[in-house]
């Protein structure tokens, strides 16, 4: 009912239908994709809805992604009425493109010029300008790092991270805790011996995700007691915070809005006048 409904007000949209789309691996491993529709209607207002929640067979690539984002808009009735994508740099976004624009041409439509009909994301570059205040220009390499079967990963790359101080330390934290699904149990399970109520391990931050630091850094100054304790009992004794590193964290976390950013942006270009 609600999906006719929907195909029924993007009939009568007067603009074309433009869309963005997120992709996640859920708790139980499974692929996932949502697809959401922004246009403006008979009244001249913009609107947005979700068209759909999918599962992707395979990998996160272009192939796949563009299989179940062509499907979507046929259901629809809106793939002569696809106008722009809005999403961040990532190479699977480009080659989506690529493939749907093929696979509209393969089933006799015009199909699209990728170039013109991608748009980047504001808040995805703003998060770039964040992590690269942060971290410095070369986080992309610490970000990319293969986690082996050691405690993180590379020594070489937990001793970078804490480089960079608390939220380094709290950064190599998270991963630990996220690298296994069974240092992820034992995270939650100590939280519900403590706590009452739905238990979650920490976000972590990443290249892709607006304010995925902030996040982290967040959950970090909530869950404080259950970190340290976390950290006794894995025995993360060289990236445990100290007291002064979560003073640290709470000095740095109101800084992580896009406001402060622009902020320190300005005052650096004006250092260098």
């Amino acid at each position: 009912m609600a999906k006719a409904t929907i195909k029924e007000i993007l009939s009568r949209a007067m603009s074309r239908i433009h869309l963005t789309w997120d992709l996640w691996t859920s708790p139980n491993s499974k692929a996932m994709i949502s697809i959401m529709a922004h246009w403006t209607n008979e009244n001249w207002k913009v609107q947005s809805t979700l068209m759909a929640i999918r599962e992707i067979e395979g990998d996160h690539d272009g192939k796949n992604i563009s299989q179940v984002v062509h499907s979507v808009i046929k259901e629809f009735g809106v793939v002569d009425k696809f106008g722009y994508f809005t999403g961040d740099n990532a190479g699977n976004n480009d080659t989506t493109l690529e493939w749907l624009s093929r696979r509209i041409r393969e089933e006799g439509g015009s199909g699209f010029d990728v170039g013109d009909r991608q748009l980047c994301c504001f808040a995805y570059s703003m998060q770039i300008a964040v992590k690269g205040l942060l971290f410095g220009p070369n986080v992309y390499e610490l970000e990319t790092y293969e986690a082996t079967g050691n405690v993180i990963g590379a020594e070489q790359m937990k001793a970078k991270w804490r480089a960079f101080g608390a939220v380094g330390k709290l950064h190599n934290i998270v991963k630990y805790i996220r690298v296994s699904p069974k240092r992820r149990v034992g995270f939650k399970t100590l939280l519900q011996d403590l706590e009452k109520g739905l238990m979650k391990v920490p976000i972590m931050d990443n290249d892709t995700q607006w304010g995925s630091i902030a996040t982290m850094v967040e959950y970090g100054l909530e869950k404080q007691g259950e970190i340290d304790m976390y950290c006794e009992q894995a025995a993360l004794t060289e990236n445990m915070l100290s007291k002064e590193d979560w003073i640290e964290l709470q000095m740095v976390l109101p800084t992580m809005n896009a406001t402060d950013v622009c902020r320190l942006r300005n005052s650096l270009f004006r250092s260098k006048r």
